[in-house]
Protein backbone atom coordinates (compact mmCIF):
# COMPACT_ATOMS: atom_id res chain seq x y z
CA UNK A 1 0.00 0.00 0.00
CA UNK A 2 1.06 3.20 -0.98
CA UNK A 3 2.11 5.69 1.69
CA UNK A 4 -0.29 8.67 2.05
CA UNK A 5 2.53 11.60 1.01
CA UNK A 6 3.38 9.60 -2.30
CA UNK A 7 -0.28 9.63 -3.05
CA UNK A 8 -2.34 12.82 -5.12
CA UNK A 9 -5.20 13.98 -3.87
CA UNK A 10 -8.35 14.34 -6.27
CA UNK A 11 -12.48 14.63 -5.43
CA UNK A 12 -14.57 12.19 -6.58
CA UNK A 13 -16.51 14.48 -8.50
CA UNK A 14 -13.65 15.13 -10.93
CA UNK A 15 -14.04 14.27 -14.43
CA UNK A 16 -11.06 14.84 -16.20
CA UNK A 17 -7.62 12.77 -14.06
CA UNK A 18 -4.11 12.97 -14.58
CA UNK A 19 -1.96 10.57 -13.33
CA UNK A 20 1.85 11.11 -13.59
CA UNK A 21 4.00 7.78 -14.53
CA UNK A 22 5.98 7.17 -17.48
CA UNK A 23 3.61 8.88 -19.66
CA UNK A 24 0.93 11.33 -18.60
CA UNK A 25 -2.88 10.14 -19.29
CA UNK A 26 -5.80 12.13 -19.14
CA UNK A 27 -8.68 10.48 -18.90
CA UNK A 28 -11.92 12.59 -19.80
CA UNK A 29 -15.36 11.06 -18.75
CA UNK A 30 -17.98 8.95 -20.71
CA UNK A 31 -20.61 11.89 -21.71
CA UNK A 32 -17.21 14.02 -22.52
CA UNK A 33 -15.72 11.71 -24.83
CA UNK A 34 -19.21 11.05 -26.76
CA UNK A 35 -19.58 14.59 -27.14
CA UNK A 36 -15.86 15.07 -28.21
CA UNK A 37 -15.94 12.25 -31.00
CA UNK A 38 -19.72 13.15 -32.14
CA UNK A 39 -18.05 16.80 -32.96
CA UNK A 40 -15.11 15.30 -34.22
CA UNK A 41 -17.62 13.04 -36.65
CA UNK A 42 -19.91 16.44 -37.66
CA UNK A 43 -16.37 18.47 -38.54
CA UNK A 44 -14.81 15.76 -40.81
CA UNK A 45 -17.90 14.50 -42.30
CA UNK A 46 -19.34 18.03 -42.67
CA UNK A 47 -16.07 19.38 -44.30
CA UNK A 48 -16.22 15.99 -46.46
CA UNK A 49 -19.25 16.02 -47.87
CA UNK A 50 -18.82 19.88 -48.66
CA UNK A 51 -15.57 19.57 -50.39
CA UNK A 52 -17.02 16.73 -52.72
CA UNK A 53 -19.99 18.92 -53.03
CA UNK A 54 -17.77 21.91 -54.09
CA UNK A 55 -15.59 19.31 -56.22
CA UNK A 56 -18.48 18.93 -58.74
CA UNK A 57 -19.70 21.13 -61.46
CA UNK A 58 -23.02 20.83 -63.72
CA UNK A 59 -22.03 21.31 -67.23
CA UNK A 60 -24.31 23.72 -69.11
CA UNK A 61 -26.46 22.20 -71.71
CA UNK A 62 -25.12 22.26 -74.96
CA UNK A 63 -27.92 23.41 -77.84
CA UNK A 64 -26.94 22.52 -81.58
CA UNK A 65 -29.01 23.83 -84.42
CA UNK A 66 -30.03 22.18 -86.70
CA UNK A 67 -31.83 22.48 -90.70
CA UNK A 68 -32.89 19.54 -92.69
CA UNK A 69 -34.00 19.83 -96.39
CA UNK A 70 -35.64 17.23 -98.48
CA UNK A 71 -36.71 17.06 -102.10
CA UNK A 72 -38.77 14.71 -104.58
CA UNK A 73 -37.79 13.99 -107.75
CA UNK A 74 -39.10 11.93 -110.36
CA UNK A 75 -39.30 10.57 -113.67
CA UNK A 76 -41.96 8.59 -115.91
CA UNK A 77 -40.03 5.82 -118.40
CA UNK A 78 -42.50 5.07 -120.75
CA UNK A 79 -43.08 1.77 -123.37
CA UNK A 80 -41.80 2.68 -126.65
CA UNK A 81 -44.76 4.83 -128.40
CA UNK A 82 -44.83 6.71 -131.94
CA UNK A 83 -45.65 9.63 -130.35
CA UNK A 84 -42.82 10.77 -127.40
CA UNK A 85 -39.26 10.81 -129.03
CA UNK A 86 -37.54 10.84 -125.40
CA UNK A 87 -36.86 7.92 -123.16
CA UNK A 88 -39.13 9.44 -120.08
CA UNK A 89 -40.97 12.13 -118.90
CA UNK A 90 -40.05 14.74 -116.16
CA UNK A 91 -42.32 15.40 -113.28
CA UNK A 92 -45.30 17.99 -112.92
CA UNK A 93 -46.98 16.86 -116.50
CA UNK A 94 -50.13 14.57 -117.19
CA UNK A 95 -49.12 10.88 -118.22
CA UNK A 96 -50.59 8.55 -120.04
CA UNK A 97 -51.16 5.49 -118.05
CA UNK A 98 -51.05 2.90 -120.64
CA UNK A 99 -47.56 4.23 -121.69
CA UNK A 100 -45.98 3.96 -118.42
CA UNK A 101 -42.65 1.34 -118.10
CA UNK A 102 -41.65 2.50 -114.30
CA UNK A 103 -41.50 5.45 -112.42
CA UNK A 104 -38.82 6.47 -111.10
CA UNK A 105 -38.46 8.52 -107.76
CA UNK A 106 -35.38 10.26 -106.10
CA UNK A 107 -35.64 11.15 -102.85
CA UNK A 108 -32.64 13.22 -101.19
CA UNK A 109 -32.60 14.26 -97.68
CA UNK A 110 -30.02 16.40 -96.15
CA UNK A 111 -29.26 17.60 -92.48
CA UNK A 112 -27.21 19.98 -91.23
CA UNK A 113 -26.25 21.38 -87.73
CA UNK A 114 -24.08 24.52 -86.55
CA UNK A 115 -21.61 22.23 -84.73
CA UNK A 116 -19.97 18.99 -85.07
CA UNK A 117 -22.80 16.80 -84.61
CA UNK A 118 -23.01 12.49 -83.63
CA UNK A 119 -26.25 11.04 -84.79
CA UNK A 120 -27.69 7.69 -86.89
CA UNK A 121 -30.02 8.37 -89.70
CA UNK A 122 -32.24 5.53 -90.01
CA UNK A 123 -34.68 5.20 -93.49
CA UNK A 124 -36.49 2.56 -95.28
CA UNK A 125 -39.20 2.96 -98.51
CA UNK A 126 -41.81 1.67 -98.14
CA UNK A 127 -44.95 1.64 -100.50
CA UNK A 128 -49.00 1.21 -100.27
CA UNK A 129 -51.43 0.10 -102.51
CA UNK A 130 -55.01 1.42 -101.48
CA UNK A 131 -58.38 1.38 -103.04
CA UNK A 132 -60.76 3.59 -101.81
CA UNK A 133 -64.48 4.07 -102.44
CA UNK A 134 -66.03 7.44 -103.01
CA UNK A 135 -66.14 8.51 -99.65
CA UNK A 136 -62.53 7.85 -98.41
CA UNK A 137 -63.43 4.20 -97.23
CA UNK A 138 -61.11 1.50 -97.73
CA UNK A 139 -61.62 -1.47 -99.94
CA UNK A 140 -58.50 -2.22 -100.21
CA UNK A 141 -54.49 -2.25 -99.15
CA UNK A 142 -51.56 -3.60 -99.05
CA UNK A 143 -47.71 -2.69 -98.33
CA UNK A 144 -44.75 -3.33 -100.11
CA UNK A 145 -41.14 -2.90 -99.35
CA UNK A 146 -39.02 -1.02 -101.84
CA UNK A 147 -36.23 -0.63 -99.96
CA UNK A 148 -35.12 -2.53 -96.30
CA UNK A 149 -33.81 -0.40 -92.93
CA UNK A 150 -30.80 1.47 -94.07
CA UNK A 151 -28.34 3.55 -91.83
CA UNK A 152 -26.16 6.02 -92.30
CA UNK A 153 -24.20 7.88 -88.74
CA UNK A 154 -22.91 11.13 -88.99
CA UNK A 155 -19.63 11.38 -86.77
CA UNK A 156 -18.70 14.64 -85.51
CA UNK A 157 -20.10 16.20 -88.57
CA UNK A 158 -21.92 19.22 -89.69
CA UNK A 159 -23.98 17.60 -92.11
CA UNK A 160 -25.24 14.12 -93.67
CA UNK A 161 -27.45 13.71 -96.92
CA UNK A 162 -29.35 10.66 -98.04
CA UNK A 163 -29.88 10.29 -101.47
CA UNK A 164 -32.11 7.07 -103.08
CA UNK A 165 -33.39 6.16 -106.06
CA UNK A 166 -36.31 3.94 -106.21
CA UNK A 167 -37.53 1.72 -109.20
CA UNK A 168 -41.55 1.80 -109.05
CA UNK A 169 -43.15 -0.69 -111.33
CA UNK A 170 -46.55 0.60 -112.54
CA UNK A 171 -47.91 -1.74 -114.58
CA UNK A 172 -47.39 -4.30 -111.73
CA UNK A 173 -49.23 -2.39 -109.01
CA UNK A 174 -51.64 -0.92 -111.71
CA UNK A 175 -52.67 -4.52 -112.64
CA UNK A 176 -53.77 -4.97 -109.24
CA UNK A 177 -55.85 -2.06 -109.09
CA UNK A 178 -57.58 -2.84 -112.27
CA UNK A 179 -58.24 -6.49 -111.45
CA UNK A 180 -59.86 -5.71 -108.02
CA UNK A 181 -62.34 -3.41 -109.66
CA UNK A 182 -62.86 -5.93 -112.23
CA UNK A 183 -63.73 -8.99 -110.33
CA UNK A 184 -65.67 -6.89 -107.27
CA UNK A 185 -67.22 -4.58 -109.99
CA UNK A 186 -66.79 -1.42 -107.82
CA UNK A 187 -66.45 2.08 -108.39
CA UNK A 188 -63.34 2.68 -106.86
CA UNK A 189 -60.14 5.21 -106.32
CA UNK A 190 -56.88 3.77 -106.33
CA UNK A 191 -53.53 4.98 -105.71
CA UNK A 192 -49.86 3.90 -104.84
CA UNK A 193 -48.28 5.90 -102.03
CA UNK A 194 -44.31 5.57 -101.77
CA UNK A 195 -42.70 7.00 -98.97
CA UNK A 196 -39.06 7.20 -97.39
CA UNK A 197 -39.36 7.90 -93.71
CA UNK A 198 -36.36 9.16 -91.73
CA UNK A 199 -35.84 8.56 -88.10
CA UNK A 200 -33.00 10.64 -86.37
CA UNK A 201 -31.53 8.51 -82.85
CA UNK A 202 -29.36 9.04 -80.72
CA UNK A 203 -25.89 6.83 -81.79
CA UNK A 204 -25.20 3.70 -79.63
CA UNK A 205 -21.73 5.27 -78.20
CA UNK A 206 -23.41 8.61 -77.36
CA UNK A 207 -26.36 9.70 -76.05
CA UNK A 208 -25.88 13.48 -74.75
CA UNK A 209 -28.25 14.31 -76.77
CA UNK A 210 -31.71 13.07 -77.04
CA UNK A 211 -32.57 12.47 -80.09
CA UNK A 212 -35.31 10.64 -81.32
CA UNK A 213 -37.48 12.41 -84.78
CA UNK A 214 -39.45 10.92 -87.41
CA UNK A 215 -39.78 12.28 -90.96
CA UNK A 216 -41.59 11.34 -94.34
CA UNK A 217 -41.66 11.82 -97.54
CA UNK A 218 -43.53 10.66 -100.65
CA UNK A 219 -45.51 10.51 -104.09
CA UNK A 220 -49.00 9.43 -105.03
CA UNK A 221 -48.84 7.55 -108.30
CA UNK A 222 -53.20 6.77 -108.93
CA UNK A 223 -53.46 3.94 -110.45
CA UNK A 224 -56.27 2.17 -112.83
CA UNK A 225 -56.67 5.97 -114.96
CA UNK A 226 -56.56 6.28 -118.00
CA UNK A 227 -54.34 9.71 -117.07
CA UNK A 228 -52.53 10.20 -114.18
CA UNK A 229 -50.87 13.05 -112.61
CA UNK A 230 -48.29 12.22 -109.82
CA UNK A 231 -48.33 14.30 -106.56
CA UNK A 232 -46.03 14.54 -104.21
CA UNK A 233 -45.47 15.33 -100.41
CA UNK A 234 -42.17 16.47 -98.58
CA UNK A 235 -42.14 19.99 -97.44
CA UNK A 236 -43.19 19.42 -94.10
CA UNK A 237 -39.18 18.22 -93.58
CA UNK A 238 -38.35 21.92 -94.74
CA UNK A 239 -37.56 23.41 -91.27
CA UNK A 240 -35.16 24.42 -88.48
CA UNK A 241 -35.18 23.47 -84.75
CA UNK A 242 -32.57 21.98 -81.94
CA UNK A 243 -31.50 19.66 -79.90
CA UNK A 244 -30.75 20.15 -76.09
CA UNK A 245 -27.97 18.05 -74.78
CA UNK A 246 -28.30 16.65 -71.31
CA UNK A 247 -27.14 18.12 -68.20
CA UNK A 248 -23.63 16.61 -66.84
CA UNK A 249 -22.23 16.74 -63.82
CA UNK A 250 -18.30 17.08 -64.21
CA UNK A 251 -15.13 16.97 -61.88
CA UNK A 252 -13.55 20.59 -62.03
CA UNK A 253 -11.47 19.98 -58.38
CA UNK A 254 -9.56 16.96 -58.24
CA UNK A 255 -7.67 18.00 -55.09
CA UNK A 256 -10.88 18.84 -53.60
CA UNK A 257 -12.78 15.41 -54.38
CA UNK A 258 -9.71 13.80 -52.79
CA UNK A 259 -9.25 15.60 -49.76
CA UNK A 260 -13.31 15.44 -49.21
CA UNK A 261 -13.20 11.50 -49.57
CA UNK A 262 -10.23 11.41 -47.52
CA UNK A 263 -12.30 13.93 -44.46
CA UNK A 264 -15.58 11.49 -45.28
CA UNK A 265 -13.49 8.14 -44.65
CA UNK A 266 -12.23 9.77 -41.21
CA UNK A 267 -15.83 10.56 -40.24
CA UNK A 268 -16.96 7.47 -41.04
CA UNK A 269 -13.95 5.65 -38.52
CA UNK A 270 -15.02 7.98 -35.98
CA UNK A 271 -18.59 7.10 -36.39
CA UNK A 272 -17.39 3.11 -35.83
CA UNK A 273 -15.29 4.49 -33.00
CA UNK A 274 -18.77 6.55 -31.30
CA UNK A 275 -20.61 3.49 -32.16
CA UNK A 276 -18.34 1.62 -30.15
CA UNK A 277 -18.58 3.53 -27.88
CA UNK A 278 -22.24 4.20 -27.55
CA UNK A 279 -22.51 0.19 -27.47
CA UNK A 280 -20.05 0.29 -23.92
CA UNK A 281 -23.37 1.77 -22.32
CA UNK A 282 -25.77 -1.14 -23.91
CA UNK A 283 -24.12 -4.46 -23.21
CA UNK A 284 -22.47 -6.42 -20.37
CA UNK A 285 -20.09 -8.02 -22.10
CA UNK A 286 -17.16 -5.85 -22.30
CA UNK A 287 -13.65 -6.42 -19.97
CA UNK A 288 -15.11 -3.94 -17.79
CA UNK A 289 -18.08 -5.38 -17.03
CA UNK A 290 -16.50 -8.69 -16.54
CA UNK A 291 -14.19 -7.40 -14.67
CA UNK A 292 -16.61 -5.73 -12.12
CA UNK A 293 -18.95 -8.42 -12.28
CA UNK A 294 -16.03 -11.05 -11.16
CA UNK A 295 -15.30 -8.82 -7.83
CA UNK A 296 -18.69 -8.11 -7.00
CA UNK A 297 -18.98 -12.09 -6.90
CA UNK A 298 -16.10 -13.21 -5.48
CA UNK A 299 -16.06 -10.13 -2.55
CA UNK A 300 -19.89 -10.55 -2.19
CA UNK A 301 -20.17 -10.35 1.50
CA UNK A 302 -17.20 -7.66 1.30
CA UNK A 303 -18.71 -5.21 -0.61
CA UNK A 304 -21.94 -2.80 -0.18
CA UNK A 305 -23.63 -1.36 -3.43
CA UNK A 306 -24.54 1.92 -2.69
CA UNK A 307 -27.05 3.84 -4.45
CA UNK A 308 -25.54 7.39 -3.26
CA UNK A 309 -22.20 8.63 -3.24
CA UNK A 310 -20.40 10.11 0.13
CA UNK A 311 -19.17 13.69 -0.13
CA UNK A 312 -15.98 13.42 -0.46
CA UNK A 313 -15.19 17.52 0.49
CA UNK A 314 -12.84 17.98 3.28
CA UNK A 315 -11.55 14.46 2.72
CA UNK A 316 -8.19 12.71 2.25
CA UNK A 317 -8.48 10.56 -1.05
CA UNK A 318 -5.39 7.97 -0.58
CA UNK A 319 -5.83 6.14 -4.55
CA UNK A 320 -5.14 2.25 -4.62
CA UNK A 321 -4.21 1.14 -8.09
CA UNK A 322 -5.14 -2.47 -7.32
CA UNK A 323 -8.36 -4.06 -5.45
CA UNK A 324 -6.35 -6.29 -3.37
CA UNK A 325 -4.67 -2.96 -1.89
CA UNK A 326 -8.38 -2.18 -1.10
CA UNK A 327 -8.78 -5.40 0.72
CA UNK A 328 -5.87 -5.25 2.67
CA UNK A 329 -7.27 -1.98 4.01
CA UNK A 330 -10.77 -3.83 4.84
CA UNK A 331 -8.77 -6.19 6.72
CA UNK A 332 -7.12 -3.90 8.59
CA UNK A 333 -10.02 -1.70 9.63
CA UNK A 334 -12.68 -3.78 9.19
CA UNK A 335 -15.24 -2.00 7.52
CA UNK A 336 -17.06 -3.09 4.03
CA UNK A 337 -16.14 -1.73 0.87
CA UNK A 338 -18.37 0.59 -0.63
CA UNK A 339 -19.38 0.52 -4.37
CA UNK A 340 -20.72 3.16 -6.13
CA UNK A 341 -21.71 3.28 -10.15
CA UNK A 342 -20.61 6.57 -11.73
CA UNK A 343 -21.36 5.91 -15.37
CA UNK A 344 -22.96 2.18 -15.94
CA UNK A 345 -20.50 0.55 -17.90
CA UNK A 346 -17.94 2.54 -18.26
CA UNK A 347 -16.77 3.68 -14.74
CA UNK A 348 -17.07 3.27 -10.98
CA UNK A 349 -15.67 3.74 -7.58
CA UNK A 350 -14.80 0.83 -5.43
CA UNK A 351 -13.74 2.83 -1.48
CA UNK A 352 -13.38 2.50 2.32
CA UNK A 353 -14.24 5.27 4.09
CA UNK A 354 -12.41 5.94 7.77
CA UNK A 355 -13.21 8.76 9.96
CA UNK A 356 -11.42 11.41 7.45
CA UNK A 357 -10.00 9.65 4.98
CA UNK A 358 -11.75 7.65 1.87
CA UNK A 359 -9.30 4.88 0.23
CA UNK A 360 -10.41 4.85 -3.30
CA UNK A 361 -10.25 2.33 -5.69
CA UNK A 362 -11.19 3.57 -9.36
CA UNK A 363 -12.33 1.02 -12.32
CA UNK A 364 -12.36 2.76 -15.79
CA UNK A 365 -13.57 0.76 -18.66
CA UNK A 366 -10.95 2.91 -21.01
CA UNK A 367 -7.59 1.05 -19.09
CA UNK A 368 -9.03 -2.48 -19.12
CA UNK A 369 -9.73 -2.07 -22.66
CA UNK A 370 -5.80 -0.75 -23.34
CA UNK A 371 -4.52 -3.25 -21.30
CA UNK A 372 -5.88 -6.45 -22.86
Amino acid sequence: MKKKEEVQEETAEEDVQVETSKKDKIYVNYTARVLIITCVFVIFMGLGLFLITRSFGVQKSEVVNYTETSDVDYKVYLKKNSFYDTEYLNRNMVYVASLIDNVNVDFNYKFNTDAKFDADIKYNVNAKLSIVDANGKTFFEKDYVLLEDKTVSMKDELEKQVKESIIVDYGYYNTIANNFKTSYGVNADSKLTVTMTINKVNPKDNDQFVINETDNMSVDIPLSEKAINITMNYNNINDQGSFVGKSKLSTDNIFKLVLGILFVVVGLYVLLRLVKLASKSFTGTSAYDKYVSKLLKEYDRLIVETSTLTSFEDKEIIKVKDFNELLDVRDSLKVPIMYYVITKHIKSYFYIKHEDIIYLYTVKAVDLEENR
